[in-house]
């Protein structure tokens, strides 16, 4: 059990908002598969522009969305009504405004809460048409057309939980935009805003899909006639993007956490855990690999607890923020890279790294402490383990 923005999950993994979460079956395959909650998908009082799912995916390495489905208003409720009926998933309303005013985001946040929504998930990430110039003035008229241009500016941010907050009974959590140089003031200001909680997510922004190099350059998404922007997700290492991402959170607020990105295995929970996140969010790996994969992560969750004897995840959280500094500030031990001559193959690859004039094989591999600069390339190359590294 873990306690998140005042609400009870029965444990740490949320269905993101995502094609996962867009039907009542979808709803009651994360519940019978062991998915504590969900967010719902995007909801617009009326979606902007008719779309469809179209993805360039490269399973185990990225998604790359271009184009995708949202909900109607009409629709998101219906959802949201049967999932609180039939699941007893805790559920999120993901919703967002494409008005020109607040009253929009109020008036859907509190139809959702009179549909039995748990917590409202404010997205302020996804595209839409903007707030008008007079909340802020003109000097932000250009900055107003889209959702992550909205997410990064701090003031509207916060005017945006502000009034959900004033308006609702249950927990409102903002889900800003990231990728930008002032999310750690939008990150106070949703604070300053009264926010119960914040979601975080990362994926690169402004992607392609490759072209066909033997197609006259069409680009390669089935299903399309042409290819538009994007983002790309799911890539095992967006999860090292999410761990800064939580820390930035951490460390200019007490905001409770809900992370996604890159979730894979019940390490990455445990990881997102020790950085500070209070809940996790999945997505493009489960729409690979099915919500089966939820029970192999609780399992190994729930195995890493006992065998470590960690009776909640309230005792591990932030553990690893103890050890986050500057690079200014980082101390550079002097060290060496070993070979264990038992564990050793001599199969060559740790002579492979471009820069490395330190490793040579006789029999054996062998490594030369003066020459070698500690970059530990060769330690993670051996595939039998043969190498680690030594401090002098």
């Amino acid at each position: 059990m873990i306690s998140f923005a005042g609400i009870t999950l029965k444990n740490p993994i949320v269905v993101a908002s995502s094609p996962l979460s867009n039907s009542i079956d979808l709803l009651k395959k994360a519940e019978d598969n062991g998915a504590a909650g969900a967010s719902l998908k995007l909801t617009f009082e009326k979606v902007p522009f008719p779309s469809q799912l179209r993805s360039y995916s490269l399973p185990g390495t990225g998604l790359l969305f271009g184009i995708d489905r949202r909900l109607n208003k009409d629709e998101g409720l219906e959802l949201m009504r049967m999932g609180k009926e039939k699941t007893s998933l805790v559920l999120m309303a993901n919703i967002t405004s494409h008005s020109t005013d607040l009253e929009n985001w109020v008036s859907l946040a509190r139809e959702f809460e009179e549909a039995g929504a748990d917590m409202i998930e404010a997205n302020l990430v996804c595209p839409h048409t903007g707030l008008p110039s007079q909340l802020l003035g003109e000097k932000v008229l250009e900055e107003l057309r889209s959702g992550a241009q909205i997410g990064q500016i701090p003031e509207l941010c916060q005017l945006i939980t502000r009034a959900l907050k004033d308006a609702l009974d249950i927990p409102v959590v903002p889900k800003p935009y990231s990728n930008h140089p002032r999310f750690p003031e939008t990150v106070k200001a949703i604070e300053e805003g009264g926010a119960d909680g914040i979601s975080v997510s990362t994926s690169i922004p402004v992607c392609l899909p490759a072209p066909d190099i033997y197609g006259g350059g069409k680009p390669t998404v089935p299903l399309l006639d042409k290819a538009s922007l994007g983002i790309i997700t799911g890539y095992p290492l967006a999860k090292h993007s999410i761990f800064g991402k939580i820390s930035q959170i951490k460390n200019n607020s007490e905001l409770e956490i809900v992370a996604s990105g890159g979730v894979s295995k019940w390490t990455d929970i445990v990881e997102m855990t020790m950085w500070g996140a209070t809940a996790v969010g999945i997505c493009t790996h489960l729409m690979w690999y099915g919500f089966e994969e939820i029970p192999k992560m609780l399992e190994g969750l729930s195995r890493y607890m006992e065998e470590q004897e960690v009776d909640s995840l309230d005792s591990i959280r932030g553990l690893a923020l103890n050890y986050l500094t500057t690079s200014s500030n980082l101390q550079i031990l002097e060290g060496t890279a070993i070979v264990d001559p038992d564990l050793c193959n001599s199969c060559g690859l740790c002579l492979k790294p471009g820069h490395c004039v330190a490793v040579t094989m006789k029999e054996k591999a062998r490594v030369d402490p003066e020459k070698c600069i500690g970059c530990s390339i060769c330690v993670n190359l051996c595939p039998k383990k043969a190498i680690r590294m030594e401090t002098f």
